[in-house]
């Protein structure tokens, strides 16, 4: 799965949001269009925003590479699924092998990758340093990442001293589960489970 960078990705979204607005605001900027897929169907699941440059990261399928920079393609796995920022330009990265045509993934193809893109090797595409934190086998649809946002004196701590942040909260939809995630010692644990959004429930599920 490759991961793009792109500074005008975002106005896209923006764009075509305005646009709906534009019959009943007459003042509102006119919709264009930013990035163009050169194949469909295409997949686009999640952003984050690089800083201090504010340029935008994303994953999917298939694009055309020309309106695009490749920042680091990471082996073995057809999906990114979630990303976060989790400190100046490095960034926590879901990953599987996913199917479009089936809409399931892999047993046991979850990962969350650790991608530095801080003083950029070109040999890399652009990223620095990336590295696989944990595989997470009992995964069936890993899908949001979020910061665990604990309180100081609680026994997680949220930083450390390099202002990394040390521990992310993932989603598990078809398990109804939450999971912890050490970003530094790799080590994961289930802190949520709700039945009523399993994979038995047809209905519901967690992102």
């Amino acid at each position: 799965m490759k991961l793009f960078s792109s500074t005008s990705f975002l106005a896209l979204i923006w764009a075509l949001t305005l646009s709906a607005q534009a019959s009943s605001h007459p003042n509102c900027p006119s919709a264009r269009t930013i990035q163009q897929a050169s194949l469909n169907p295409t997949w686009i699941e999640n952003i984050a925003f690089r800083q201090p440059n504010g340029g935008i990261l994303f994953g999917l399928d298939l694009l055309n590479q020309a309106t695009a920079r490749l920042l680091y393609e990471i082996p073995d796995v057809t999906a990114v699924f979630g990303m976060l920022g989790i400190a100046d330009d490095v960034f926590a990265v879901v990953t599987s092998t996913f199917s479009t045509t089936t809409i399931i993934a892999t047993e046991g193809s979850f990962s969350l990758w650790k991608v530095d893109l801080k003083n950029g090797k070109s040999g890399n595409g652009g990223a620095s340093d990336v590295s696989k934190i944990p595989d997470i086998p009992e995964a069936m649809f890993i899908n949001s990442v979020a910061k665990a946002e604990f309180h100081h004196s609680s026994a997680c701590a949220v930083t450390e001293h390099n202002d990394q942040l040390a521990t992310v909260l993932i989603a598990n939809s078809l398990l109804g589960v939450v999971w912890k995630v050490d970003i530094n010692t790799g080590e994961y644990e289930k802190v949520i489970y709700l039945p009523a959004v399993n994979i038995d429930n047809k209905h519901m599920y967690v992102f």
